[in-house]
């Protein structure tokens, strides 16, 4: 049965998502809200998401749980929200999050119809969650949880479950190498779409602090 992303996650939701990295020219930005618009409104259906996800397989792995090394992140049970969000803002032309794969997937492969986004997106997060191998170290998981509690909780959650009502991404049980890896991108201004709201949070902090904040996170179990 069609199910309107509209009516599932409401008006107000719906245009509260449409804000984009502010680094973005003012073109571009009214693009990307065009395209998040088109996303958002779209009404995604299981089938023809599950047509398209064997393009993300390729990377993500045939359950959307990531990479084994853990380079490529974990997809399976994301908000259809976040993942709307994320595909456009991989798209070239606004340039607010950077990777020659996925730059290409958002460009091409997800052009075709005007609902794949939303589709690829609504079926992804139908898939289970499972927990991911942490291969983090273990030696600064004090010191990762009390950063996420004093500096990420206030908006990933206490057990960074996320929202999907406000478009925020679940953090447990995501990659260590994945999320160590934004992380620095976010400190070294190599990732646009977090600048804003991260670059206070992730200022003054250590190699250290990354490493222990990227593995208690990828320790936590799913919610």
């Amino acid at each position: 049965m069609r199910v309107s992303m509209y009516r599932r996650m409401g008006c107000v939701g719906l245009f509260a998502l449409l804000a984009v990295a502010p680094t973005a020219p003012a073109r571009a930005r009214d693009a990307s809200q065009a395209d998040l618009h088109l996303g958002q409104h779209a009404e995604p259906e299981i089938k023809p998401g599950q047509e398209i996800f064997p393009t993300c397989t390729r990377c993500h792995g045939s359950d959307g749980i990531g990479s084994p090394d853990g380079s490529v992140p974990a997809i399976a049970g994301q908000y259809a929200r976040v993942i709307i969000s994320e595909l456009v803002d991989f798209r070239p032309r606004y340039a607010n999050r950077n990777d020659p794969r996925m730059e290409r997937i958002a460009s091409l492969h997800l052009l075709s119809q005007p609902n794949d986004i939303a589709e690829i997106a609504y079926f992804v997060s139908t898939l289970p969650r499972r927990p991911v191998p942490a291969t983090g170290r273990g030696d600064g998981l004090s010191q990762g949880k009390a950063l996420y509690q004093a500096r990420c909780a206030g908006c990933h959650g206490t057990s960074a479950q996320g929202s999907e009502r406000r478009g925020i991404p679940w953090l447990n049980s995501q990659h260590y190498d994945y999320l160590r890896r934004e992380m620095l991108y976010a400190t070294e201004h190599r990732r646009p779409n977090m600048e804003k709201a991260h670059a206070a949070l992730f200022q003054n902090l250590h190699q250290q602090d990354i490493d222990g904040l990227a593995d208690y996170l990828s320790r936590l179990p799913p919610k």
